[in-house]
């Protein structure tokens, strides 16, 4: 990723997974000075991460709790502004196969990004 800036790193990362490495591929992406946000919940209790970049990088870490108690927000914006939002989800399933949904999203298969269950 670096070279889509010239090597000089991203301003931010996201880390939406906190699976495997991927907090360590953010901290590579970054540039020096950089904010790492962490949004994803891992499944283990412990995730690596290379201290030795972040400090010689100086990057700021910030844990986000996602919901942080604003989910009614988040719902109003979803009807009021569902455009907005299209571009993120990759796939969408009907209620009927929610356990495969669920599944797909589990084994993050198929490329599968933002799954949206469908009621009808």
């Amino acid at each position: 990723l670096l070279h889509i800036t010239g090597g000089r790193g991203v301003d931010i990362a996201f880390d939406c997974a906190t699976r495997d490495d991927t907090l360590n591929h953010c901290l590579r992406a970054l540039r020096p000075g950089g904010c790492l946000v962490v949004t994803g919940i891992p499944y283990e209790p412990e995730v690596p991460i290379n201290w030795h970049t972040a400090r010689r990088k100086e990057i700021r870490i910030l844990n986000v709790r996602r919901s942080n108690r604003e989910t009614s927000l988040a719902v109003e914006l979803l009807i009021t502004h569902p455009d907005r939002f299209l571009p993120i989800v990759t796939h969408t399933r009907p209620l009927e196969e929610v356990q495969a949904a669920f599944e797909q999203l589990e084994a993050y298969a198929g490329g599968v990004g933002k799954l949206v269950v469908r009621l009808a």
